[in-house]
């Protein structure tokens, strides 16, 4: 994929626990990369073929290899820096098998934060 298609800058955040200062433990999110990627809308037959495997994909993200630390999971969320919108990884393609390139088909969730 050419550079010019990606244009949505994005963070990889993963889930972490913490104790506050009443012990009690908090959930939250810990940013573990930020990086360029297309952000693509799922429409059309693409939806209708999609709805018979998984009800609720709404976008396919896609993005290069961010370094052998830097591997997205489907525990894991993406939220764009800019805008705040947050996309939930529903499964993660390594694409061609190569490598280089990761494909995430993802649903969007309005969360309070």
């Amino acid at each position: 994929m050419r550079a010019g298609g990606m244009r949505d800058r994005l963070e990889l955040q993963e889930p972490v626990s913490s104790v506050d200062s009443f012990g009690q433990e908090v959930d939250g999110w810990a940013t573990l990369a930020t990086f360029w990627a297309r952000v693509r809308p799922i429409k059309g037959q693409e939806l209708l073929n999609v709805k018979q495997q998984q009800a609720q994909l709404t976008h396919v993200v896609t993005f290069r290899f961010q370094g052998p630390n830097v591997r997205p999971l489907p525990a894991m969320r993406l939220r764009n820096a800019r805008s705040g919108r947050i996309l939930h990884i529903e499964s993660v393609v390594n694409v061609n098998e190569l490598g280089f390139m990761y494909e995430c088909q993802c649903v969007e969730r309005i969360e309070n934060e």
